[in-house]
């Protein structure tokens, strides 16, 4: 979807990377949320693993998208 959406508009390809950053930010942060309440011991140790493993594919997901629009 996004890799189409470079070919069309610049602008609509940020557009669509924002809105997708937002969307599995605010996901993340509901299910880190969510399991934070259920599990009551190891929260800090959670939530750090966690915010981990969401920065981790996000600078893989924009480095992947980096090298490819280089290609383009």
């Amino acid at each position: 979807m996004l890799i189409s959406a470079s070919s069309r508009s610049p602008q609509q390809f940020v557009n669509l990377f924002m809105a997708g950053l937002s969307a599995k930010l605010f996901i993340s942060l509901g299910l880190i949320i969510l399991f934070a309440l259920g599990i009551k011991e190891n929260i800090v140790c959670f939530m750090i693993s966690a915010i981990i493993i969401y920065f981790s594919f996000t600078i893989l997901e924009v480095v992947s998208l980096l090298k490819y629009l280089r290609k383009v």
